[in-house]
């Protein structure tokens, strides 16, 4: 016959249909293998990140998790000034063999990325080229990627790829990307909070151990002694230490200093048992300055005093930073020091010296020494305490409880607890409390309202360190607590993370006016610690609940992608989440 029967017909017809079941069913396991790849590069890259203890592991994670783009190029820059220090600020620099290197930190120095970055399928193709995409197209880049590493919450490095032809990016590669960019961040930004724990604790040692030794110093050498072993860095090549001869002050008429300690080092001056006044000693502004004073380097100024420029190059120095040494309400002298050598003198090093006077000008005064050195002491060894624990112990139930009693160990307070806000920001909610009276507290969740009339309430709200100077003046504001009923003083201070108020710490005395000023500068001090140390905490949390959470798509992904049939399928994913979640049922 001429024409197909309908017997011929059914048959193309169910051959048409089985032939369109067969391709979607092919498409759909496609696509649930390239799921399921993802998903595993996202589990593996995220694990991996987390994983990471150092920015050495983190580099070599990050290489190996960008080698999935097969890219010519692949570059991650971070910014000196989030805090890691990286030689030229690159975290990783990848090239192709036989393809020409390019400086993408320069390139990129001034390209605005985007949130969530920026994906180049053709550089040709983009009419209004900026200078940064110009520059990749002559270097022969035709397509790239880039997106911002946000450690603290600000953009301070890049992630970028390029390749030298077009490449069409894709919404897997896009994901993956912000991924590697997300969990970098994350733990660059640990890695930033942990440098910065450890460089106050290395301050803060310093600090310590010229404090220890200052305490047993019986004469102002061994003072010098200490400034020296200790403290100056390795350019300082002259130091002396004058006490003031005139009652008034260095401006009184006929003021002099007599140099009662020197130390030199090569060709500098030294200037041991000289006395010295206006007249002869050009510098004399410089050396009786009432605050701190740096100079960097003297060949580079132009408005510098002639006079203090005479006197500083007579010395042959370069560089000079002079320390003046009071006690209450009058100077006693100044320490000077110099370097041939120009340098650029940090805030860390200001702190130090400035640390240093406070303690040396104390250590003239005997009677006044003892006591404020062990003061001192205490208070350095429980920040290095709280450093070290802050460092070592990511788990805040863990953490608060140990920091509080610290505190009052090395303190004497009679009762220390830490306050967090709640998720709504309107109560602040006890969560370390010391003593019997703190845990009866804590079993009966106390919290205290935001703003209300109590130091916690007020320290929450205005963000400053509260006092209350005896709670049995009508005036103070303080909320009696029945468990603590001995209580006369009271201080809390905030707990702060980038700006936002997230907690209080709080000390209390039986006796009233118990704290002071000291007590203030060393508890804000261990409350920054205690901040960052929550930040530390939570950031970490926070990276572990995202792997665990990819952990958890990639099982459900390859449970239902190994099943035969897909009433297999369903039911091996119900059965996975119901022993995942612990549900009673699951119906799908």
């Amino acid at each position: 016959p001429d024409g197909n029967g309908l017997d011929d017909e059914r048959v193309y017809t169910q051959l048409r249909d089985v032939s369109a079941t067969a391709i979607d069913n092919r498409l759909l396991l496609e696509s649930q293998v390239a799921t399921v790849r993802e998903v595993r590069l996202l589990y593996n890259a995220t694990n991996n990140i987390a994983r990471s203890r150092d920015i050495v592991q983190l580099v070599g994670v990050l290489e190996e998790a960008i080698q999935t783009f097969d890219a010519d190029y692949a570059f991650g820059y971070l910014d000196p000034e989030s805090g890691l220090i990286l030689e030229g600020g690159v975290l990783f620099q990848m090239t192709k063999p036989d393809v020409p290197p390019i400086d993408f930190a320069s390139v990129f120095e001034d390209y605005d990325i985007p949130p969530g970055g920026v994906y180049i399928n053709d550089i040709e193709e983009v009419i209004d080229r900026l200078p940064t995409e110009k520059t990749l197209l002559e270097a022969g880049v035709y397509s790239f990627a880039a997106i911002h590493l946000r450690p603290k919450d600000i953009n301070s490095g890049f992630i970028m790829v390029g390749y030298r032809d077009i490449h069409n990016f894709t919404e897997s590669e896009d994901r993956y990307l912000n991924t590697l960019a997300d969990g970098a961040s994350v733990l660059l930004n640990t890695f930033i909070l942990f440098d910065q724990i450890q460089s106050s604790l290395e301050e803060t040692s310093t600090l310590y151990q010229a404090s220890r030794n200052l305490a047993n110093a019986a004469n102002v050498n061994e003072i010098l002694d200490v400034l020296v072993n200790y403290l100056i860095a390795p350019h300082i090549n002259q130091v002396f230490i004058t006490l003031l001869n005139a009652s008034g002050g260095w401006q009184t008429v006929g003021a002099s200093v007599d140099v009662v300690a020197s130390w030199s080092e090569g060709d500098a001056i030294n200037l041991y048992g000289m006395k010295l006044n206006r007249d002869l000693f050009p510098a004399w502004e410089l050396l009786a300055s009432p605050t701190l004073a740096t100079i960097d380097d003297i060949d580079a100024l132009d408005d510098v005093d002639p006079l203090i420029r005479a006197g500083v190059e007579a010395m042959g120095l370069r560089s000079v930073i002079v320390i003046p040494l009071r006690v209450p309400k009058r100077a006693i002298g100044a320490v000077w020091l110099g370097s041939t050598e120009p340098h650029v003198h940090n805030d860390r090093e200001i702190r130090t010296y400035q640390a240093f006077a406070e303690q040396a000008s104390l250590s003239m005064e005997a009677s006044y020494l003892l006591e404020q050195t062990e003061r001192r002491a205490r208070q350095l060894e429980t920040s290095a305490q709280v450093s070290r624990n802050a460092a070592q112990i990511l788990n805040l139930e863990e953490l608060l409880p140990k920091v509080v009693e610290l505190i009052k160990d090395s303190f004497g307070y009679d009762h220390v607890q830490i306050f967090l806000m709640d998720d709504q920001d309107t109560y602040a909610e006890l969560v370390a409390s010391t003593g019997e009276a703190g845990q009866q507290l804590l079993a009966i969740h106390h919290k205290l309202q935001k703003g209300s009339k109590s130091v916690i309430g007020q320290v929450t709200a205005l963000g400053e360190p509260q006092i209350a100077s005896d709670t049995a003046d009508a005036a103070v504001v303080h909320r009696p607590n029945p468990y603590l009923p001995l209580t006369r003083s009271e201080m809390a201070l905030p707990l702060i993370i980038k700006g936002r108020v997230v907690g209080a710490l709080d000390v209390q005395s039986n006796q009233p006016s118990a704290f002071n000023e000291e007590d203030v500068k060393a508890l804000t001090t261990l409350a920054a610690q205690i901040s960052v140390a929550i930040d530390n905490a939570t950031l970490y949390k926070t990276a572990q609940q995202q792997a665990e959470n990819m952990g958890f798509l990639f099982n459900i992904t390859s449970t239902a992608v190994s099943a035969d049939t897909l009433e297999q399928s369903l039911f091996n994913v119900a059965e996975q989440l119901y022993q995942s979640l612990r549900a009673s049922a699951i119906i799908i």
